[in-house]
This record gives C-alpha cells, structure tokens and sequence, in this order.
C-alpha cells in the first residue's frame, strides 16, 4: 500500500516537472 502511495507520489511528481518544462521551454522560446 505504502508503495503504491509512492508510486503515484512519483507519477505526480513527474507530470509537474513536464508541465513546468514545458511552460519553461515555452517561456524561453517566447
């Protein structure tokens, strides 16, 4: 259980840092 709560704490950690990447490389580009 306590794995799975890690797991998806790692999904959404990884989606924020696309997200904020993105918004960046928009950012720069812009």
């Amino acid at each position: 259980m306590v794995s799975d709560g890690i797991d998806r704490l790692g999904f959404l950690i990884h989606d924020v840092q696309r997200l904020m990447r993105k918004r960046f490389e928009a950012r720069a580009s812009g």
